[in-house]
């Protein structure tokens, strides 16, 4: 059943003439019988009675209607969403992130693309770098928001998008020295809270080759999958923790920030943005493109 032959059943159906549902349809009252005759013969049934009043439903007709202004509804919404998605106005963009993105580079990118892709929907994943590498690879994700360095399997767009000090997290009952920071060596002594090496192995092992021309031998006593679990083990006690400076925006109880006295060894820590590459602009292209490598 073509749709252009429910529109002109409806129109009958509503205006109870075909005159004036061949007029409303800028058509020829011919042409509207011709179609309306087609459509019975296809279904089998009379749909109408016509006389010299109009045109009134039978009840096969009754029984249809409701069927067919929903079934047309619907195929005007899928044209509609179908252009807007072809426009660039509607879709899905499934973006990955570590949870150190939620401090600044998330929102920051969230709510620009929100303004420009009002029709767009976001589906947000929490993922550790080695999953949102994987999952870029297979698909899953559109946008991956990790840490870097990175390895990433295939052909992919990367751009950094965050660079910060690192900054030591600190048991609050931490004794500190009264200039109000930590020096490197009183870090390895505590005891590093840190991600699993398959996650950061570089980051793991410039912090750890930073503490040795420190002297001190640093060793990682509490792996962590979450930087949120990083913070709950450092308020427990068990350590200390280098992460972003934008840590300080997230207050944990039990734990101060502080600066690292002779933190200039320590590598920045980074995040950096991936995509893949299409042949035509993407979702993913222009969310990415909303943010400036810093």
């Amino acid at each position: 059943m073509e749709n252009r032959h429910m529109r002109y059943f409806l129109a009958v159906a509503d205006l109870g003439s075909l005159t004036k549902a061949a007029e409303y349809l800028d058509v020829s009252q011919p042409a509207l019988t011709q179609v309306i005759n087609k459509l019975e013969r296809g279904l089998g049934v009379q749909l109408l009675v016509r006389s010299r009043a109009g045109a009134e439903l039978t009840p096969a007709g009754l029984a249809i209607v409701d069927d067919m202004r929903e079934s047309l509804a619907r195929a005007d919404a899928a044209a509609l969403r179908a252009k807007a998605v072809a426009a660039g106005l509607a879709g899905r963009l499934t973006i990955g992130f570590v949870t150190l993105a939620t401090h600044t580079v998330l929102p920051r990118a969230l709510r620009a693309f929100r303004e420009k892709k009002p029709g767009v929907e976001i589906v947000l994943r929490e993922m550790g770098n080695l999953s949102q590498a994987q999952a870029l690879a297979h698909g899953i994700i559109d946008v991956a928001l990790l840490h870097t360095p990175v390895s990433l399997t295939g052909r992919m767009r990367e751009k950094i998008v965050s660079r910060e000090p690192m900054v030591a997290v600190v048991p609050a009952g931490l004794a500190i020295g009264r200039d109000g920071s930590v020096s490197l060596a009183e870090v390895a002594r505590a005891g590093l809270i840190w991600f699993p090496e398959r996650n950061l192995p570089f980051l793991r092992m410039r912090i750890l080759a930073a503490m040795r021309r420190a002297g001190e031998e640093g060793r990682v006593v509490q792996e962590v999958e979450r930087s949120t679990t990083a913070l709950a083990c450092v308020a427990a006690g068990l350590g200390v923790c280098l992460l972003p400076a934008s840590v300080r925006q997230f207050l944990h109880q039990g734990v101060r920030v502080l600066d690292i006295s002779d933190g200039e060894d320590l590598p920045r820590f980074e995040i950096r943005m991936a995509w893949a590459p299409q042949l035509r602009p993407s979702l993913a292209t222009e969310f990415a493109m909303l943010l400036d490598a810093v």
